[in-house]
């Protein structure tokens, strides 16, 4: 989403996110704030016309799961919901987003894909073939992930925020070995997660 996408949101500090904190947070500093689950309802949820799509190739994860070895589908979106870029912030709350997503359609105007597991246990993002082709205008991504993915890939980030004393509109990007350097012309992008 950062390399394919028009805004490049998080790509780098030119193309930086801005931290929407916890509202609770938000309040006692300024007065004012938007609860981030707003921004993924409006992405993920929805009403029942747009909400996610899970494939069912969409992949489970049960053994990150260390206390019940369970797992379920869960929608991951792009900008995160905790960013003022995330396409379900309207404009009149503070949203950055060049194209936030409408009242009428939400979440359906994102790209759409899954995660499924391949043969060799390796995890690619396909189109969710239930939606339409991306055109790659979209300022949004969201995909159906197994839960324990999605979960336990941002499960550092509260302890990160708190470090570096990220505040409200705090700017931030985020950089994964490997996936600076995905070619985006192509219509399928290419990237080797490195460790």
């Amino acid at each position: 989403m950062q390399n394919k996408t028009p805004n490049f949101y998080g790509r780098d500090p030119i193309h930086h996110l801005s931290y929407l904190p916890p509202i609770a947070r938000n309040l006692a500093n300024n007065g004012a704030g938007r609860k981030e689950g707003k921004n993924r309802y409006q992405i993920c949820n929805g009403r029942i016309a747009n909400k996610m799509v899970h494939p069912s190739g969409t992949a489970y994860h049960p053994e990150l799961d260390t206390r019940n070895n369970r797992d379920g589908k869960s929608c991951d979106e792009y900008p995160f919901n905790s960013t003022y870029e995330s396409a379900g912030m309207p404009r009149g709350e503070g949203g950055k987003n060049s194209k936030p997503v409408s009242d009428a359609t939400q979440g359906t105007e994102c790209i759409q894909t899954h995660a499924p597991k391949l043969p060799d246990g390796k995890l690619k993002l396909y189109d969710n073939l239930a939606e339409p082709a991306p055109t790659w205008r979209e300022t949004c991504g969201r995909s159906s992930m197994s839960r324990n993915v999605n979960s336990g890939s941002m499960s550092g980030f509260g302890a990160f925020a708190q470090a570096v004393r990220l505040l409200d509109e705090g700017e931030y990007w985020v950089q994964i070995k490997g996936f600076e350097d995905c070619d985006p012309a192509p219509d399928t992008v290419t990237c080797a997660q490195r460790p």
